[in-house]
């Protein structure tokens, strides 16, 4: 294994970048600052966080119109000289200049092929076990991904997502109990626990074919956690219903600019308007998981689905 391919050279590159990178390194010294509040809502420890460097994601407009008409910023020839990366297999490792995690990285490929994730899950889990210091994410086209156009992961500072320890104390139902597998429905996600990247690639795959696809969409929405700690994956499947909740587009006092992606649901919700964050409430968290989560109907009926598939495949 080259040396820089780990989680040390993950932290070099990092170092190595916001020495070269003004205003990256002004973004990441902001994270400083960067008001929090905390509410204790379904069971989890959640932080709702106030970060307008961040405006520039949460109100990222991804229509069709709007991604043809601006030059791709995941596109080698359209970022900066100075932002340099670390090549693995066909993604390069970037560091994000606009963070919400204290490290945070974005890993697109390196052509310019669409956010979906068919065949690409298991480098996601193949990139957690070799770099298992960080914590592993993905945004899906219409779950929260401000470059739809451009496939990506995203990856960050261990820990720092509340669902990353908080998630065993949330209600669950068993879906499946195998040989080396276990996958569970808790809170508002499924997770899939196993040590073995096969066995987690084949219950995800089941997954994904059960989730309802939109008409037009290319893959079913969801926001994704993958994490790597002694010899065992363990990962977080959020099936979302819609991209942004309807206060996002109100006008006026009504309107609310909070534009969940795998961050929010995984407990750091993030705000980038200071009048949103002064007034955000509990409730506020409870309406806006309700409306962008899959609703309970449909989640029923893809956990009684699920049962049969993995009861017949036996993963």
């Amino acid at each position: 294994m080259d040396r820089q391919l780990s989680s040390a050279g993950l932290l070099a590159l990092f170092n190595e970048q916001l020495a070269v990178r003004d205003m990256a390194r002004g973004n990441y010294k902001k994270l400083a600052d960067v008001k929090e509040k905390h509410f204790r809502v379904g069971g989890l420890d959640w932080r709702v966080a106030f970060n307008p460097a961040r405006a520039r994601s949460s109100a990222a407009k991804v229509d069709k119109a709007s991604i043809q008409k601006r030059p791709c910023f995941l596109c080698p020839a359209n970022r900066p000289p100075q932002q340099q990366g670390l090549r693995w297999g066909g993604y390069e490792i970037l560091v994000n200049p606009f963070p919400i995690l204290p490290q945070h990285f974005t890993i697109p490929v390196t052509q310019h092929v669409p956010q979906q994730l068919a065949g690409r899950f298991e480098d996601l889990l193949q990139l957690a076990k070799q770099f298992a210091a960080f914590t592993w994410l993905y945004n899906g086209p219409q779950a929260g991904a401000s470059a739809p156009d451009h496939m990506h992961f995203q990856a960050g500072t261990k820990g720092f997502l509340p669902i990353e320890k908080g998630w065993k104390a949330l209600p669950a139902e068993l879906v499946y109990a195998g040989a080396s597998v276990t996958v569970t429905f808790a809170g508002d996600m499924f997770v899939i626990e196993t040590g073995r990247a096969d066995v987690a690639d084949h219950c995800f795959r089941l997954l994904y074919e059960a989730l309802p696809l939109p008409e037009g969409e290319v893959e079913p929405r969801m926001n994704i956690v993958v994490l790597y700690d002694e010899d065992k994956y363990t990962c977080f499947i959020f099936p979302r219903e819609k991209h942004r909740p309807a206060r996002y587009y109100k006008e006026g006092e009504e309107q609310m600019l909070v534009s969940p992606g795998v961050v929010d649901v995984a407990g750091v919700l993030i705000l980038v308007v200071e009048k949103d964050f002064d007034l955000f409430r509990a409730s506020d968290i409870q309406e806006v998981m309700e409306e962008v989560i899959l609703n309970r109907e449909k989640l029923n009926a893809v956990i009684g689905n699920l049962k049969e598939k993995y009861r017949d495949e036996k993963c």
